[in-house]
């Protein structure tokens, strides 16, 4: 009986041991069991804790934030599967979340239009964890409302898409600015071309008009031969004058009325581009004039075009300008060429210069709306995007720049409709 005692004292000691044991583990399991509850009750983010039934959840509780966020008091949802009260807006996209739930991989920022009590609506972004718990499939979901965050990126695509608008808005507006510019260009050039010949007839007309006034008081006072032929002499030679000048103010007329119908109608008629060339070079005549820089044309006269020649106008006036105002920065004097020859059934028409040359990180965006090496120095960006607008899509054409820094420019323009072959020199 002796021997026995230290054997079950020892058993004793054990199950103390193991009593104290079981009471401190379930000290540590109820205080993190509070620690949990602490957690759950006071997240600000909204939680839902049910469990599985079939297919389908029941809630077993939610906390403080879910019911602030649906406006439902716990009590009442407790125990009811979803489908007794749902706070879903959209059947469907319930039962694609409860598919996708229950196959027990998780569900992670899952978005979905909810309803409150009161019948407002929220965008939610549902995430949800399946976890075993004491042999019952429990289901833990936290919600999160966004739809400030989606409402302030509706908003953002909104004003990006109508910044968009309104980018290609004014870019419409300045390049209509730039043909307004152009037809003042053109009215300058009326009036300057105009000016001499009428001028000249003016002058005429009053000499002519002075020699009658002489010949009259010549006759009063007893007319002579010789006054007579003077009168013949010089008279005819006034009113030959006055005929050349007002026929060339007809020719300079006719010309500009024609350039004026084709920039305004974009009509496709079949003309000569030379002449094309010869209107549009004297359309910019005052900026050449003051100009120390000039222009060479070599284009066969028998070179015809069935094209827009308003357009064609429009486009070599820019490139002109273009060369003016970019190419001779650096030098006194310079020199453009006009050029054109057949190319199959196309027309090859070149405006070169040799000029500083265009730098090739800028010859990719020479096209390109607003790009300018001249902002605020006369350049506005838009004179070769509208050359490339007229000649990629009015013409139906193909534009190409050729350039090397110190090198001089090279537009290369490849255009339908050519009538006649031209030999290339």
């Amino acid at each position: 009986m002796a021997s026995m005692m230290p054997a079950i004292l020892l058993l004793a000691a054990g199950l103390m041991l193991a009593m104290v044991v079981m009471e401190r583990n379930e000290r540590r399991l109820k205080s993190s069991q509070t620690r949990l509850q602490a957690i759950f009750a006071t997240s600000p983010t909204p939680l839902l804790v049910g469990y599985w039934q079939g297919s389908d959840y029941a809630t077993d509780q939610v906390n403080p934030a879910w019911e602030r966020q649906f406006q439902i008091p716990a009590a009442k949802i407790a125990g009811l599967s979803g489908r007794d009260f749902s706070w879903w807006v959209s059947a469907q996209d319930r039962a694609r979340f409860l598919e996708q739930a229950h196959r027990g991989e998780g569900v992670s920022q899952f978005m979905v239009w909810l309803r409150r009590m009161d019948g407002s609506h929220f965008l939610g972004s549902i995430s949800c964890h399946t976890e075993q718990v004491r042999g019952r499939q429990m289901i833990v979901m936290a919600y999160d409302d966004v739809t400030l965050s989606y409402r302030m990126q509706q908003q953002l695509q909104e004003l990006n898409r109508t910044l968009e608008e309104r980018v290609a808005r004014a870019a419409d507006e300045l390049i209509q600015s730039e043909k307004l510019a152009a037809l003042g260009q053109l009215v300058a050039g009326v009036a300057h071309e105009l000016s001499t010949p009428i001028g000249n007839a003016l002058l005429a007309a009053s000499t002519l008009e002075a020699e009658i006034r002489q010949l009259e008081q010549a006759h009063s006072q007893g007319l002579r031969r010789s006054d007579l032929e003077q009168f013949l002499q010089e008279g005819s030679m006034n009113a030959s004058v006055m005929q050349r000048n007002l026929e060339r103010a007809v020719s300079l007329i006719g010309s500009f009325r024609q350039v004026a119908v084709d920039r305004t109608t974009s009509q496709v008629r079949k003309c000569s581009l030379r002449q094309v060339t010869d209107e549009a070079l004297l359309l910019i005549q005052p900026l050449l004039k003051g100009s120390p820089h000039r222009v060479q044309v070599e284009i066969p006269e028998d070179l015809q075009l069935v094209t827009c020649p308003g357009s064609l106008t429009q486009i070599l006036i820019n490139l002109v300008q273009n060369a003016l105002l970019h190419a001779f920065t650096e030098r006194q004097s310079g020199l453009i060429r006009i050029q054109a020859y057949s190319l199959n059934q196309e027309c090859l028409l070149v405006v070169s210069d040799d000029g500083c040359g265009i730098s090739a990180d800028m010859q990719q965006r020479v096209f390109e709306p607003f790009f300018t090496t001249r902002m605020g120095q006369g350049g506005s960006g838009l004179g070769l995007h509208l050359v490339h607008n007229l000649v990629t899509g009015v013409l139906e054409g193909r534009i190409r720049l050729v350039s090397e820094p110190g090198q001089g420019c090279r537009f290369e323009l490849t255009i339908p409709g050519l009538q006649q072959d031209v030999i290339r020199p």
